[in-house]
């Protein structure tokens, strides 16, 4: 369950149009929490998740707080911006789909275990 959360994920029903790569810099750049966590479309609403936070750094790395447990990592935008790659090269690689990412919601997809991973964030 840890590598699950760990992937992020998000609901929405349109992608953001593409914008600049330094102003979604800016937008990312601050700890979120979880507001909502979906797993093949099941809302599931575990206490463990609304204590999770992430907290992405402008200079490309993030800290990642769990259940007690701290992971630090790297993330970067893909060539095309609609996507944010954590841990990129390793075995602990996930790349997560934009769904939105404004000032107040942060909104990512993935692909894991048995199906799509939709996770929502807002700011802490």
């Amino acid at each position: 369950m840890f590598l699950a959360i760990a992937g992020i994920g998000t609901i929405a029903c349109e992608k953001e149009e593409t914008a600049d790569p330094t102003d979604k810099k800016a937008l990312i750049s601050k700890t979120w929490k979880i507001s909502a966590y979906y797993d093949n479309g099941h809302l599931l609403e575990d206490s463990v998740f609304i204590t999770a936070r992430y907290t992405y750094a402008s200079n490309g790395t993030y800290t990642f707080l769990f259940d007690g447990d701290t992971v630090n990592g790297t993330w970067a935008f893909n060539a095309t911006n609609d996507a944010v790659i954590m841990d990129a090269g390793t075995q602990s690689e996930v790349m997560n789909t934009i769904l939105e990412l404004n000032d107040t919601s942060f909104k990512t997809s993935y692909t894991g275990g048995g199906g799509t991973v939709i996770v929502w964030m807002v700011p802490e």
